[in-house]
């Protein structure tokens, strides 16, 4: 399955760590999971975690 999630927000915490926690259930399962996200923080641990991070150039503050 391929699975997008989108990460509103600033820092790394709160619903990023439960989102995370998705992602590496559906990435040990076999998945294609992209994140989108436009904290470094996250950039970085969704990463880590083996998802394939999108950037959007756009997103120039948090969404509130």
């Amino acid at each position: 399955m391929k699975v997008l999630q989108v990460v509103c927000g600033g820092a790394w915490g709160g619903g990023s760590v439960v989102v995370r926690s998705i992602v590496q259930g559906l990435l040990a399962r076999g998945d294609r999971v992209w994140v989108v996200c436009s904290d470094d923080e996250n950039a970085r641990k969704f990463a880590e975690t083996g998802a394939s991070v999108v950037r959007p150039p756009l997103w120039l503050r948090p969404i509130n």
